[in-house]
């Protein structure tokens, strides 16, 4: 995860913010298990990194990532299930 955050924001002075490939390393680590990677894939789909904006797809990786006992993950399948849902921008 911590090649998708670095890519997700960039490094001045080394390289270039890149969401393509930041979604590229969490999706693979999100594949293999790691929660929080799960977590981010949610989040990138409900946000739009690397993607358009998916709120069903987010809906899926939070539920995996929750599953494994990730609380943002929870929080946000809260967020996105009351009455008015509450996405991120």
């Amino acid at each position: 995860m911590a090649l998708s955050k670095w890519f997700l924001c960039g490094v001045e002075g080394y390289f270039e913010k890149d969401e393509g490939l930041a979604f590229t390393f969490a999706e693979k680590a999100a594949r293999k298990g790691l929660v929080s990677a799960k977590f981010a894939m949610g989040y990138y789909a409900e946000v739009g990194v690397g993607g358009p904006k998916d709120i069903e797809v987010a809906r899926k990786w939070y539920s995996r990532a929750s599953e494994h006992g990730n609380g943002e993950a929870t929080e946000r399948l809260s967020a996105l299930s009351s009455p008015s849902p509450q996405a991120l921008s």
